[in-house]
């Protein structure tokens, strides 16, 4: 239990002056069994100096506690430790607390709870957390109006469809499970700097989630859901590591004037086909989809040519996500590019995925490139497996960029692999089968493919 602060020492004297009737009563921590023992503590102690716990109850019938006219929890509002031990023998119950204003914590569902309705309008501030758990199964309406700052906030009884929620002012850590509720926008749409998110779903009601934090150091969604990067009123948005799962669909919001993030890592359970990448700024990129085979495309955008500080990618993906060119085509069936290539690399990892030279050329003309005003990449890591489709690829050219010292030369960080079943002759040395007799990338070539890369 917290011990008295100065500030909580001038209250307690204010409320010894104030309200003599407040130590006619127990004001101190406190279990709740009846409404009368409710309404002897509301009547007698705006200010409880421990904590309030509820239960265990009598009876068969659902039980309604009334605990208006406490205004200060100095310690934890949830369950008697009783009530937990006799949880099989106990009835359905509400709580509602309409002046509660202040708490050190809130927990109700980190263990079984038979809490149907929790009403607590005017809680603004919990020193600590808030804690409405997986484990309130029965728990349908929650009214946390005016709820706005708190250390931690975790959310996600199951079977919830009504939350009164404003907004969030002043969290560093969420937690969000399933629910029935139709929105999460007061949760996640705030222009906060937040420690820790994780968004875990399915969300049946939500369509899309807006993100709407300025910052994020570690964030984890896997929702079932679309997601929106920006939020309605943020600018600029900063996320350290973001990892995505389940969702199906990524997308910037029009409001957003800059979007910056170190690593990206999108796992087997994504379904986006078409991934397209929105961001200003990644230091890497990190794609697990060699199981479900549901990627399709990439689409880096022009600003990726001017991502700093050198960029990783490792993409782990079936034959369906195809590499073969820097070019796609768009709704009409017109030809654009969809792969910037930044202009510093310092990783590639591909794996699976149907590639072909093609697709690398502005890459291997940048790192065949003698000119000082446009440096080869210094990259730490080359791998390239390439499918059995692979049939336009070849490793050729990347080992002869090995040779002048333009890719890893040890075996640990230099592999590619352009084997492919259907041809019976081969020139690699390693074993591997290519397709075709090996095709040096002409100088010609090379400056083409500068070209190409600087438009």
């Amino acid at each position: 239990m917290l011990g008295i602060s100065r500030a909580s020492a001038i209250i307690l004297l204010t409320v010894s002056l104030c309200c003599p009737n407040a130590y006619a009563a127990n004001c101190s921590t406190t279990w709740i069994t009846s409404q009368a023992e409710a309404d002897t503590l509301r009547q007698n102690c705006p200010i409880v100096w421990g904590h309030v716990g509820i239960g265990p109850f009598e009876g068969n019938d659902t039980v309604h506690i009334n605990l208006d006219g406490i205004q200060h929890i100095v310690g934890t509002l949830g369950e008697s430790p009783l009530f937990m031990e006799r949880y099989s023998t106990q009835p359905e119950y509400t709580l509602s607390a309409s002046s509660l204003q202040r708490v050190d914590a809130v927990e109700f569902g980190l263990v079984s709870t038979k809490i149907v309705n929790l009403t607590l309008p005017r809680l603004v501030y919990a020193n600590d957390y808030v804690n409405i758990g997986r484990r309130a199964l029965d728990l349908t309406y929650l009214d946390i109006t005016n709820l706005h700052s708190a250390r931690s906030i975790t959310l996600g009884a199951p079977d919830l469809r009504t939350l009164h929620h404003t907004r969030l002012r002043n969290v560093t850590t969420l937690w969000i499970y399933p629910m029935q509720i139709e929105s999460l926008d007061s949760l996640s749409d705030n222009e906060l700097d937040m420690e820790d998110v994780y968004i875990y779903g399915p969300f049946p009601n939500i369509n899309n989630i807006p993100i709407g934090f300025s910052s994020v150091q570690y964030f984890v969604i896997s929702a079932n859901s679309s997601l929106t990067l920006g939020g309605s009123s943020t600018k600029n948005m900063t996320i350290n590591q973001l990892y995505l799962k389940s969702v199906t669909g990524l997308k910037r919001s029009t409001k957003l004037e800059t979007l910056e993030a170190d690593h990206l890592e999108i796992s087997n359970s994504f379904l986006i086909p078409h991934l397209e990448i929105p961001f200003d700024n990644l230091s890497d990129l990190t794609i697990w989809d060699d199981d479900r085979k549901i990627l399709k495309s990439i689409t880096l955008p022009p600003k990726a040519v001017n991502w700093t500080g050198g960029v990783s990618f490792s993409i782990h993906s079936g034959p369906d996500l195809n590499l073969t060119s820097i070019y796609g085509a768009d709704d009409q069936g017109k030809r654009i590019q969809t792969w910037y290539w930044p202009k510093n690399v310092s990783g590639i990892h591909i794996a699976g995925a149907t590639v072909g030279n093609a697709f690398f050329e502005p890459f291997v003309a940048q790192q065949m490139s003698p000119s000082n005003d446009l440096p080869p990449s210094n990259l730490q890591y080359f791998r390239v497996f390439s499918s059995p489709n692979s049939t336009s690829f070849n490793c050729t050219i990347f080992r002869e960029l090995e040779d002048i010292g333009r890719l890893p030369s040890d075996k640990s960080n230099f592999e590619c692999d352009d084997y492919h079943p259907s041809s019976s002759t081969s020139s690699d040395t390693s074993g591997a089968i290519p397709i075709q007799a090996p095709i040096t990338l002409s100088l010609v070539s090379a400056m083409l493919g500068i070209c190409i890369w600087m438009l």
